[in-house]
């Protein structure tokens, strides 16, 4: 798996756990402890944690600019 995606089979995991609450985290109110839940995580404090590696922001704050991304684009 490594040679051909680049990367570890855990860290494509992790990487498609993240894309999906980051859907989540832009579209809904649902709270990220809920969504951290959702996607396969069993603390809040380990989502937040592999959320920011990956994406370098935090759940909150991507979804403090998601939203207000959106709200942006109405005008």
């Amino acid at each position: 798996m490594k040679e051909e995606l680049g990367c570890t089979a855990i860290e494509y995991l992790m990487k498609f756990r993240i894309t999906i609450a980051k859907k989540q985290l832009g579209f809904t109110d649902v709270p990220i402890k809920d969504i951290a839940n959702m996607v396969g995580f069993k603390t809040v404090q380990h989502f937040n944690r592999i959320f920011k590696e990956i994406t370098g922001t935090t759940p909150a704050e991507f979804r403090k600019s998601a939203v207000q991304k959106r709200k942006d684009e109405i005008k």
